[in-house]
């Protein structure tokens, strides 16, 4: 199982890889998180070293004013039951619920016996020197309570936010299609959603209209806000404006229409390839009447033959004038799997040199290449540019007190200290920092945290799970597509039926990631499928830039995984060294 990435305080110190040391070429991280399933469920391969990437958090696990036992629930079935984030441009919210500092938040998981998720706590306090939880705080922000029917449809969510005026941010309830007469009154119709109740009431501190908070929470609804087709496809959503979705025969959106409103979205349309990919969509724009097109927004997708996207192509123009420019605004870079993006404008007119001309120029800029930090669900908490910063950190010098005269006119003078001024720089790099792009956390099914965002540029276009945000739709994060389906991250459902429905009879075919979305990603919105990898063997390389360190190999014992790699291990597979925390064979 997959136990963390860099190390919980960031410390270079503690960092397996030891980035942002001095002289150390690699900047200090950025992120890093731990997963954790119960006490002693990772131990170093350094033994000795007394340095712990990934400490322990619990008083059952010997930490004055840890995790309290009532709190601590260990999990031997993979389930996660709590996870420690902690990324460097997103602050702790202190008591006022805003906070200054960075840190790490450790958040603490419910579940019951179907393994469905719960309840969320949240909990600060580790102390960014010693890497230790010694002096745990909870905290009321980020709290979450959702109940559910038999079938996996919310049936409540309580959900908080960082304001302390302002502490609940939801308290929904859900409405579905009930019988409403003859034997079945009262029973579930089937698992269309029809209405979302809000208790705590339209409130200005979780909105669009507070820029603080970088969200926009869901809102309580009339009746019938939500209405469907005959298979199962939502195609109003009063609330948001939405007047008319209209759905192609393969279950893809083709096309949203919006409620007149002016200097609003009228209408937006998506063309897909013979695959169902997106490879187009056009955002249309009301004028200040409220009544004629103003602008269009043009975005082309040019993707590979496995449907990756490759690059993006965005144009403009007026609603009676065509875009006579293409400009190419992204080039997606991969490994396995997507690294970030290239943002770098280049139109896509070709240059003809001619004879006599002058050769073609090409500039290299750093900066323009954005890359992203994501945890074991692929969720993007940071995005950094291939651009790093040198940090001077000062000089040590002595530091006297003053000397003064005894009564017997001898010289008297206190011990000198020797301490760093960071205010004396050097001239020379002590270690470096990466150029932070974005940051976000979020909550487990995928709402952003109000109060944890970063935005040095425009943001990022992707983010929980990875997915590609349709923010034009319901405001940032709010709207996701998943290749097969479109997902609501603040209402977790997914806008229409899951295609492979007869594969999950036991399940409501609008639920995400088996309600357990700590552990499950949907990967296109069809299945759930485990997030943290479990593996047989450990890695086949050692990291450098991301270091990952696992559980066990076969099976969940530490001490098996320590055997292994000293040798005593009964395994047919041979280690040939350790990477940091790392093994290769």
């Amino acid at each position: 199982w997959l136990k963390g990435i860099n190390t919980t305080n960031l410390g270079a110190t503690n960092d397996m890889g030891g980035d942002g040391q001095v002289q150390n070429s690699i900047p200090k991280d950025e992120l890093g998180f731990s997963l954790n399933y119960f006490n002693g469920d990772y131990a170093s391969i350094k033994e000795g070293a007394g340095v712990t990437a990934f400490p322990e958090h619990t008083q059952a696990a010997g930490i004055t004013n840890g995790l309290a036992n009532a709190a601590y629930r260990p999990l031997y079935n993979g389930n996660i039951s709590s996870m420690a984030v902690n990324i460097n441009k997103l602050t702790v919210p202190d008591a006022a619920g805003t906070g200054t500092t960075s840190g790490a938040i450790l958040y603490n998981y419910t579940y019951d016996q179907l393994n469905r998720l719960t309840a969320m706590d949240a909990y600060k306090g580790l102390g960014p020197a010693n890497n230790s939880w010694a002096n745990m705080i909870s905290l009321d922000h980020y709290k979450e309570q959702v109940t559910y029917d038999g079938n996996g449809n919310i049936l409540t969510y309580k959900r908080n936010g960082n304001k302390s005026s302002q502490q609940t941010m939801d308290d929904l309830g859900y409405v579905y299609n009930y019988h409403t007469s003859g034997v079945l009154n009262g029973k579930l119709k089937n698992n269309q959603l029809k209405q979302v109740t809000d208790a705590i009431g339209n409130t200005a501190a979780y909105d669009e209209t507070d820029p603080a908070s970088g969200v926009s929470d869901i809102e309580s609804q009339g009746v019938g806000n939500y209405a469907y087709d005959s298979i199962g496809n939502l195609i109003k959503d009063v609330k948001e404006r939405i007047e008319l979705i209209n759905w192609n025969v393969y279950g893809k959106i083709s096309d949203i229409n919006f409620y007149v409103a002016a200097n609003k979205i009228k209408k937006i349309t998506y063309g897909y390839d013979a695959s169902g990919n997106r490879i187009s969509k056009i955002v249309e724009k009301y004028g200040a009447s409220g009544t004629s097109t103003a602008s269009s927004e043009y975005t082309w997708y040019a993707r590979d033959a496995s449907g990756n996207v490759m690059g993006v192509y965005h144009s403009s123009g007026s609603a009676n004038v065509l875009p006579a420019t293409l400009n190419v605004t992204e080039r997606h870079m991969y490994g396995s799997s997507r690294l970030g993006i290239l943002t770098e404008v280049k139109d896509s007119r070709q240059l003809k040199t001619q004879a006599a001309t002058l050769p073609y120029l090409s500039n290299f800029i750093r900066g323009n290449k954005v890359f992203e930090l994501s945890n074991h669900l692929g969720n993007v908490l940071a995005t950094v540019s291939d651009r790093k910063f040198g940090v001077d950190d000062g000089v040590y010098g002595f530091i006297c007190g003053p000397c003064a005269l005894d009564l017997e006119d001898n010289l008297m003078c206190p011990p000198c200290t020797v301490t760093k001024n960071s205010n004396d720089p050097d001239g020379e790099i002590d270690y470096y920092q990466a150029e932070v792009i974005s940051a976000n956390d979020y909550y487990p099914f995928g709402m952003m945290m109000p109060g944890r965002k970063y935005s040095a540029t425009n943001g990022h276009r992707y983010g929980f799970n990875g997915k590609e945000n349709d923010s034009e739709v319901k405001g940032e994060g709010n709207q996701q597509d998943y290749g097969e389906r479109i997902y609501d991250p603040r209402i977790s459902k997914f806008l229409s039926i899951d295609p492979v429905i007869a594969e999950f009879s036991w399940y409501s075919p609008y639920l995400f990631a088996g309600n357990n979305p700590v552990y499950y990603v949907d990967k296109r919105g069809l299945t759930e499928d485990p997030a943290p990898p479990k593996v047989d063997v450990m890695l086949r390389w050692g990291f450098r830039d991301f270091h990952k360190a696992f559980v066990s190999a076969n099976n969940t014992s530490p001490k098996n995984l320590n055997d292994w790699a000293r040798g005593r291990s009964n395994s047919d597979k041979q280690v040939l060294g350790t990477v940091g925390e790392a093994l290769f064979y």
